[in-house]
């Protein structure tokens, strides 16, 4: 049927055309076309009805396109629409496969959900494994810098006025001193290691990368290994 398209709904097939294409497809006949300043008429069976009838495979209706539909599909002016209705078992047929056809687009963008949030997880567990700390002096520098920005976050709103109150540059330094102090003291801190509860949770990480990249899988087990005899005890 050249120059019209079909479109199936669920309970009638749609076919938009101009008036002598779908005449000649055999969708309508000239007699059945909607005289000037009516919309449209539907059929039953072959015969005009006062109001629209129930869709089913004798039922028949032509119609104008609407300026407003045709600009929303951009269809061009001198189109008609021919509906045609279905039977009850096709009727059936589509509303199962539509069901279908819903349920995979929700399985779809759970998958496509689940996705998107395991591969954060794998890149979080890759960054972690990454910077995991193999001796005592890693794991004191990494909590020493973790505790240097924080008190660098809440130390430099020290130097401003807060409703007339603000701390004296002398009073500032006594401050910085302490902090310094503070980071000395972790440097110098006695650390106890478990190897146990740090090869476990290698091996969850190991395997939230594996999940989403199995073909990194076979290279995770090369990563940070942790040597107890370098670990255990207070100093390195």
């Amino acid at each position: 049927m050249d120059g019209i398209v079909k479109t199936e709904e669920t309970t009638a097939d749609t076919y938009t055309g101009t008036k002598d294409a779908l005449i000649a497809a055999g969708l309508a006949r000239a007699n059945q076309f909607p005289p000037d300043g009516k919309a449209g008429i539907s059929y039953c069976d072959g015969v005009a009805q006062k109001r629209r009838g129930n869709l089913d495979e004798i039922y028949l209706r032509v119609e104008r396109t609407s300026a407003l539909w045709r600009e929303q599909v951009g269809c061009p002016e001198g189109m008609w629409r021919v509906r045609i209705g279905v039977s009850l078992e096709t009727v059936r047929q589509r509303k199962k496969q539509e069901q279908q056809d819903r349920l995979a687009r929700q399985a779809a963008e759970l998958k496509a959900a689940s996705d998107k949030s395991n591969a954060e997880d794998a890149e979080i567990a890759r960054y972690r494994l990454n910077t995991l700390p193999l001796t005592v002096d890693e794991f004191r520098r990494k909590k020493a810098r973790q505790l240097r920005d924080l008190l660098r976050m809440n130390i430099e709103p020290f130097g401003r006025t807060h409703h007339g109150f603000e701390f004296t540059t002398a009073g500032i330094e006594s401050v910085l001193i302490a902090c310094d102090a503070v980071l000395e003291a972790v440097m110098a801190a006695e650390v106890r290691f478990d190897q146990e509860i740090q090869q476990a949770k290698v091996s969850e990480m190991q395997a939230q990368i594996a999940a989403v990249e199995p073909a990194v899988a076979s290279k995770i087990a090369a990563l940070a290994r942790p040597n107890p005899g370098i670990l255990e005890g207070g100093s390195a």
